[in-house]
Formats: C-alpha cells, sequence, structure tokens
C-alpha cells in the first residue's frame, strides 16, 4: 500500500484555545455519500470535563496533506455527528472538496483475522507537522467486531 494513500485520509486535529494549541491528535477523514466526515478519539476534541453539546467548533483545527513534505490544508469542522465518550471516539462533518475525485474510498471489515498485516498513519507529539507510517499486525478480535493491534518491530506510538 502506498504512503501517499495512507497520507490523503490522515488528518491532523488541535484544539486551539486564545491562541494556544490545548490538544493535539489525529484523525481519519472519510468520504460519505455527499460529505465528509472525520473520526477521531473522543479526548482529542472534548477537553477534560467539557460538555460535548457545548463543543465549539470554531476551536477545532483540522490539517491535511497530500503527502508528508507538502503544506498542510485547513479544513473546516461544521458539525458533532455523534459520539461516544467510554468508547473514545468523536465524529465530525467537515468541509473538503474533492476537486480531483482522487480521494480514496475507505472499505470497512468485520471478520478480523489474527495475524493480518495493517498499516495506518498518524501524528504524534513528538513530530505534530509531520505524520508517519505504522506498520502493525492484529492481535487478536474482540467482542463487537472489534479488534486489538499490535505495532511491528520497534515502531512505538507517542
Amino acid at each position: 500500500m502506498s504512503e501517499q494513500l495512507l497520507t490523503k485520509p490522515c488528518v491532523r486535529i488541535s484544539v486551539v484555545v486564545d491562541g494556544k494549541k490545548v490538544s493535539h491528535g489525529s484523525g481519519t477523514m472519510i468520504k460519505g455519500a455527499d460529505s465528509f466526515f472525520v473520526v477521531t478519539a473522543y479526548h482529542c476534541v472534548h477537553l477534560e470535563d467539557s460538555q460535548p453539546e457545548g463543543l465549539d467548533l470554531t476551536r477545532i483545527v483540522i490539517d491535511r496533506q497530500d503527502s508528508f513534505n507538502s503544506p498542510f490544508q485547513q479544513i473546516t469542522c461544521i458539525e458533532l455527528v455523534a459520539f461516544d465518550k467510554a468508547a473514545d471516539w468523536t465524529l465530525l462533518k467537515v468541509i473538503y472538496d474533492d476537486i480531483d475525485s482522487t480521494y480514496p474510498d475507505i472499505s470497512v471489515c468485520n471478520n478480523f483475522k489474527e495475524e493480518t498485516p495493517i498499516n495506518f498513519m498518524g501524528f504524534q507529539s513528538i513530530n505534530a507537522d509531520q505524520a508517519r507510517p505504522f506498520k502493525g499486525r492484529v492481535l487478536n478480535a474482540t467482542s463487537n467486531n472489534e479488534f486489538r493491534i499490535t505495532l511491528s518491530g520497534e515502531d512505538i506510538f507517542k
């Protein structure tokens, strides 16, 4: 799988309060039927004791790159669609124009097999300006179509 294909859906997410970045993380942008969405961890956009209903979308800064060394493009967040604090996920609706219609389709699977290799991209605190690829494998399947992964080799995610 090409690194550029992995980079396109990977977004950098920050929460900015009074001009200061107070939260930093990664997300995945997904193409819907007529809109784009970002899935990220609940803790990346909902600060400590904040209530989801009061989430200020103007504080959420979402950036994407076409490749690891290309300039960042800001994406506007327009709606909190859904969330689950206990499962640590949030779904945001965003404005993105796929001008050249090259945005990749992302498939879903509900049959995870142990030892299946996986690849993904993410932004880390160590280098907040560059997504990096990770290789891993499925450790085991759990209930509710969930699975656990582990990183391959000496990789660590910080």
